[in-house]
C-alpha cells in the first residue's frame, strides 16, 4: 500500500468548454487517475468532461460531465473488462429518470427510476432465498429470509472501487505493518438510507476508524429490503480488508 499512497500531481492545459475558458486537470491519487476540466476563472469549479481510470492499465472506469461543479448529463461506470455496469443521467447533481445496472456482458441486473423512486426490474440470485438477514421489526431484531434483501444498485465492484479511491491508510498502521479485516455493521432503513455505523470487528492502529469513515462515505445507492411485502430496516455487515504492499 506504501506504493499506492502517492502525492497528487496536476497537469494543466487550456481548452474551451460550454462557451467558457476551461483548464484540463489530471490528478493522480493512489491507483487512480482523474481527468476533468475546471473554469479557468475559478479552478475550484468543475465544468466539462470527467473520467476516472486505472493508472497502471489506462482502463477507463467512469465517464461523465460536470456543469457548475455538479454532475450533469450522461454518466457511465465500467467494469475491469470494459463493459458498462452503470448508466444514467444527472441533472444539477441529482440522478434523474431510469438508470440501468448491469452484470457481465451487458446483462441487466437492476433498473431504477429516480423520478418515481421505484425499482422497475431486479434479477434475483439463488442466495436471496437462502440467506438470513437481520430485519428490524419495532423494537425487535429477527433473523429471517427476506422477500427481497437490500440491493446496492451500482454493484459490489463499484462499491469496492469507491472504498479504494477514498482510502487513507493510517500512518501508524503503515509503521506497524498492520493489516487484516475490519467488519463494519450498519442499518439500511425502510427508505434506503444508511445509519448506525459501528465497528463489529477491529484491528486497531487507526484502521477501525478508517474503515468506519470509508463505509459511512459510500454513496447511498441502496434499495431497502422487503419483508412480508413491506420495506423494513435491515442490519448488514461489510468487511473492509486492509493490505500493506
Amino acid at each position: 500500500m506504501k506504493k499506492l499512497i502517492a502525492s497528487l500531481s496536476l497537469v494543466l492545459i487550456v481548452s474551451l468548454c460550454f462557451g467558457q475558458a476551461t483548464t484540463k486537470v489530471t490528478k493522480d491519487s493512489l491507483a487512480f487517475r482523474e481527468k476533468y476540466e475546471v473554469l479557468k476563472s475559478n479552478p475550484k469549479i468543475k465544468q466539462g468532461k470527467y473520467s476516472l481510470s486505472v493508472i497502471s492499465s489506462d482502463k477507463i472506469l467512469t465517464t461523465g460531465y460536470y456543469k457548475n461543479n455538479l454532475k450533469d448529463g450522461k454518466w457511465h461506470e465500467y467494469n475491469s473488462q470494459g463493459y458498462t455496469v452503470v448508466e444514467g443521467t444527472y441533472r444539477n447533481g441529482k440522478k434523474v429518470g431510469e438508470w440501468g445496472y448491469y452484470g457481465k456482458m451487458w446483462e441487466l441486473v437492476n433498473k431504477y427510476n429516480f423520478d418515481t423512486h421505484k425499482l422497475i426490474y431486479h434479477k434475483g440470485v439463488k442466495a436471496d432465498s437462502t440467506t438470513f438477514y437481520k430485519a428490524i421489526r419495532g423494537k425487535d431484531t429477527i433473523d429471517v429470509i427476506m422477500d427481497r434483501p437490500p440491493i446496492y444498485l451500482s454493484g459490489t465492484e463499484v462499491m469496492l472501487r469507491n472504498l479504494m479511491y477514498n482510502l487513507r491508510y493510517p500512518a501508524k498502521a503503515l509503521a506497524a505493518k498492520a493489516y487484516g479485516k475490519v467488519i463494519i455493521v450498519f442499518t439500511i432503513d425502510e427508505h434506503g438510507h444508511t445509519r448506525d455505523f459501528k465497528v463489529a470487528q477491529g484491528l486497531g492502529y487507526g484502521l477501525d476508524e478508517e474503515a468506519l469513515r470509508l463505509v459511512s462515505a459510500i454513496p447511498e445507492d441502496w434499495v431497502p429490503g422487503i419483508l412480508d411485502g413491506k420495506a423494513v430496516p435491515v442490519i448488514v455487515q461489510l468487511p473492509v480488508n486492509f493490505k500493506v504492499q
